[in-house]
């Protein structure tokens, strides 16, 4: 319902709240992921789906609804990080749903490894960071990630794979 939401001028609290069931968890990952503390993304997400809510009228259907939520939590959480107090990023923990339950070695060689990587990740510069969030967890078109960076189509082509050349370099250099 909510991905075909186009030319809204007025939209019910019910319907709204549905909105922020669907999409909740996915702007909250996200502003966590650039912010790394997890009562700043409770704040970011909050202010996110209360300007949401405040300018539904101004969505014009350009992109999907979901994008366009990223795109006020990217706004909202650049702004927190330009303010003089943000200092780091802490590690995402990955939760992974599986079928069968791995061995306690395989599960902690898996959680080493996602944590490598995602430690490897977060080392990168926000720009190349940012893009490989909206391709690998948010699965964003080229064109949605372009929409919501206000960059190029090429440019996220470039960011994405100069992003995954320094993860695995990174990796590559870590296992020798």
């Amino acid at each position: 319902m909510d991905d075909n939401l186009r030319y809204v001028s007025e939209i019910e609290a019910i319907d709204f709240r549905h909105v922020i069931e669907n999409h909740g968890q996915a702007v909250w990952n996200y502003v966590y992921f650039l912010v790394g503390q997890p009562d700043i993304a409770d704040d970011i997400t909050q202010d996110t789906f209360s300007k949401a809510y405040r300018y539904i009228a101004t969505f014009r259907g350009d992109s999907s609804f979901r994008t366009w939520l990223i795109k006020i939590a990217r706004n909202l959480a650049s702004d927190y990080r330009k303010k003089s107090f943000f200092r780091k990023i802490i590690l995402m923990d990955i939760i992974q749903d599986n079928k069968t339950s791995p061995s306690a070695e395989e599960e902690y060689l898996s959680k080493e490894f996602s944590d490598d990587i995602w430690r490897i990740v977060l080392e990168l510069p926000i720009k190349l960071r940012e893009v490989l969030l909206l391709d690998a967890v948010h699965h964003m078109t080229m064109k949605e990630i372009a929409d919501t960076l206000n960059i190029s189509i090429g440019t996220v082509k470039s960011r994405i794979f100069r992003a995954r050349a320094k993860v695995a370099k990174q990796l590559d250099k870590e296992n020798d």
